[in-house]
């Protein structure tokens, strides 16, 4: 067979194989509408703080808006594409929105204090000059964690939400 013949089966193979793109890409305009959460977070640790994260995500065509509670929830202004939507709630909570498809890849990192219990010494010893723990034990403090997830978003069914801004 000619080296001719070989490359246009071999052409012909990988185009006969290829396969057009079936869906569209993703965009926010594909998930327009009222969806909702409630996650509770907790930090690490015994008797760690914790915060429950309750609100709700209004999805546009062009944006994200969220009322949630720890609140109030403020835009991040210095945020601008192609990095996610991003709203600061209350003082401890960041949620985050992909901008092409802000419901399945919405997220939440947390700074939340978290109890560490070490080993310490606790009584001292001087015998020939020198000093030694004669006695070890636990001391505990506070640092704080980030604690990060996925947010689960649900449709609230039966709420429109207009697909174009008003004129």
């Amino acid at each position: 067979m000619s080296r001719a013949l070989v490359c246009l089966a071999v052409s012909l193979a990988v185009v006969g194989c290829h396969r057009a793109r079936t869906e569209p890409p993703h965009s926010a305009a594909d998930n327009v509408g009222v969806y909702e959460f409630n996650e509770h977070v907790v930090a690490t640790g015994a008797a760690g703080e914790y915060v429950d994260l309750v609100g709700e995500v209004t999805v546009l065509a062009d944006t994200v808006t969220v009322d949630a509670r720890p609140g109030p929830c403020r835009a991040d202004e210095n945020v601008r594409p192609p990095t996610p939507f991003t709203y600061r709630c209350g003082n401890s909570v960041v949620l985050m929105f992909d901008r092409r498809n802000p419901t399945t890849k919405a997220s939440y990192i947390a700074s939340l204090a978290e109890n560490v219990t070490t080993q310490v010494c606790v009584r001292y010893n001087t015998e020939v000059g020198r000093r030694y723990c004669a006695e070890m034990g636990p001391q505990t403090s506070q640092r704080i964690a980030r604690v990060s997830g996925y947010l689960k978003l649900l449709r609230v069914q039966g709420v429109k939400v207009p697909t174009e801004p008003p004129r």
